[in-house]
């Protein structure tokens, strides 16, 4: 009877135990609420966790602009005049509008008066001429001059020769200016040259050995240019003064000396710039 008793407890307590979850008003047992923890300072703590910055956008690329409009140009002073390249004017003082000719040439020279013809032969002569303004109406001549020719007298040696040099200035009028080809020409001037005797050892004449004189050239001509090149011929009369080469063949024994007056042609070949 007991044992039966104790039997009914135990199958009605454990019936009440599967059946309690069912029961809504059957208390269930709760997991006990942990109580708070103080942390240790002397761990190291998590730290929170920091946010990402956000990205920058991307730079954008570059652009790169070619300006195609040409630079201006500064504006001339008002004093300079500009000129066309296909403008072939050019100014009258400039040298290459003027005109500058360098020349040399040679030709034959003999002398007018009766004493110094039947003393000397023809001879040659030849100069080194430089000319500024050849384009021009008025143009200004320097020139270096020189000759030579036999002479013969009574003391002197058979091949005895009479040799002339000097310097010469001449004023020359054109008579067409510009680039014309062909160009005719006056002019005058004056010249100094000195003369004398050589190839001979022995002087017993009456000739002295050495004279200078002054002359005044005065002549005519005619130029032909063709790009750049330039060629004259001229023939001249020279008057001289001051001479005491030889004494005059007259009867007159207070005559004057010869004259050295000349005469000669000549051609001069060129550049010109």
């Amino acid at each position: 009877m007991k044992t039966s008793l104790i039997g009914a407890i135990l199958f009605a307590a454990a019936t009440t135990a599967y059946a309690a979850p069912d029961d809504p008003t059957y208390p269930v047992a709760q997991d006990p609420i942990p109580a708070p923890t103080t942390p240790d300072p002397s761990e190291p703590q998590p730290q929170p966790e920091m946010p990402m910055p956000p990205m920058p956008p991307p730079a954008p690329a570059p652009v790169i602009v070619i300006d195609t409009t040409p630079a201006p140009q500064p504006a001339p002073p008002a004093n300079i005049t500009v000129v066309a390249p296909d403008d072939r004017r050019e100014e009258w003082w400039t040298m290459r509008s003027a005109g500058f000719a360098l020349t040399a040439g040679g030709g034959v020279q003999g002398f007018v008066g009766d004493t110094m013809r039947n003393t000397t032969d023809l001879g040659g002569n030849w100069d080194v001429r430089a000319a500024f303004g050849t384009r021009l109406p008025v143009s200004l001549e320097a020139s270096y001059l020189g000759s030579a020719q036999s002479i013969s007298s009574l003391g002197l040696e058979n091949n005895a020769l009479l040799v002339g040099n000097g310097v010469q200035g001449n004023l020359r009028i054109n008579a067409t200016t510009g680039t014309i080809p062909v160009q005719p020409f006056i002019y005058g001037g004056v010249a100094w040259r000195r003369y004398q005797l050589q190839n001979t050892d022995t002087n017993t004449s009456d000739v002295i050995g050495e004279d200078d004189v002054l002359e005044l050239p005065v002549g005519i001509g005619v130029a032909y240019k063709l790009r750049g090149f330039t060629v004259d011929a001229r023939g001249e009369y020279r008057n001289s003064f001051y001479s005491n080469l030889v004494p005059d063949s007259g009867t007159d024994a207070f005559a004057d000396p010869a004259s050295l007056d000349r005469w000669g042609v000549q051609a001069n070949v060129g550049l010109e710039f």
